[in-house]
């Protein structure tokens, strides 16, 4: 958090307090070739903290307020499969329901959050995995695949809703996936890495702030592709 003027440098917050209460289950079978793992949890917060940037008639102003109440209910799956030792897949997925209970933003501007969802919370997201492991004499080959998708969620409270400023509903982020890809080869000290990150070359962004009328965002990385050399000493 750095303030850009006195003013929000003056501005104080409150310490976060939570409780948390979870309940989970870990488990293999099929004589270790299945993992199942599912956990349950409970988060309620009081004054979370909340960092925002707003438009002042001096100019852009980072503050950090406090949501005075807020809970958070959700449920990770996790699945493992390796039908052999070469070959795992996994899957995940997360189920999450994250609200402002009670959240008043009256620095200056007087705008009640209440019963919105937490930003950058998305209700659902999967994660799916595959690695293969290819021995080559004394050699060995990896290849990996990760994929991950994500639901809507919201770069700024207020759930994209014009009341809370005209340029709040550009903050809603629409669900995407990023797909990564991986091969490496392991020959004795040395390990040559391949490697393309959002291989589909989806347009997302990582960061947005409303500044009224103006948005602030930044775009997430673009497709990637490159190589690697390591050597162990």
């Amino acid at each position: 958090y750095v303030p850009f003027n006195l003013a929000a440098a003056n501005t104080l917050f409150e310490p976060e307090d939570i409780k948390t209460y979870e309940i989970g289950l870990k488990s293999e079978w099929l004589d270790r070739m299945l993992r199942v793992n599912l956990a349950a949890f409970h988060y309620d917060y009081k004054n979370l903290q909340v960092s925002r940037i707003i438009d002042t008639p001096s100019g852009p102003q980072t503050l950090i307020s406090n949501a005075a109440s807020s809970k958070i209910d959700g449920v990770d799956l996790e699945l493992m499969l390796r039908p052999t030792t070469s070959f795992d897949v996994s899957v995940a997925y997360g189920y999450l329901d994250a609200n402002y209970d009670e959240y008043v933003f009256n620095l200056g501007q007087n705008l009640v959050f209440d019963d919105t969802a937490l930003v950058r919370a998305p209700k659902h997201s999967i994660n799916v995995a595959a690695e293969w492991r290819v021995p080559l004499g004394d050699n060995r080959l990896t290849l990996r695949a990760d994929y991950a998708l994500l639901g809507t969620f919201f770069h700024e409270p207020g759930e994209g809703d014009p009341r809370f400023g005209s340029g709040i509903p550009l903050t809603r982020e629409e669900g995407y996936g990023l797909l990564d890809l991986r091969a490496a080869f392991d020959a004795g000290p040395f390990k040559i890495t391949a490697y393309a990150t959002n291989v589909l070359d989806k347009n997302y962004r990582r960061t947005v702030n409303a500044l009224g009328n103006t948005i602030v965002g930044f775009a997430g990385q673009p497709r990637i592709v490159g190589a690697k050399v390591g050597y162990r000493f």
